[in-house]
């Protein structure tokens, strides 16, 4: 009974694997990060694009050989 009691108080005591968890932590934070920068900048450079797209359609002189 009692090295149960000890070696759940040691494993509460021991701190050896929050760097860890907090390295995970860090990883996931910077990953939602850069999902959501690479979602925005999808939704720009192809808004962006389709407008290239359009323009030199539109504007473009017929090919003639």
């Amino acid at each position: 009974m009692f090295k149960s009691v000890k070696r759940i108080r040691a494993f509460w005591s021991d701190r050896s694997g929050v760097t860890a968890v907090e390295y995970g932590l860090i990883a996931a934070v910077m990953a939602g990060v850069i999902v959501a920068i690479l979602a925005t900048l999808n939704t720009s450079l192809n808004s962006t694009m389709t407008n290239i797209g359009t323009t030199l359609t539109t504007n473009s002189a017929p090919v003639t050989k």
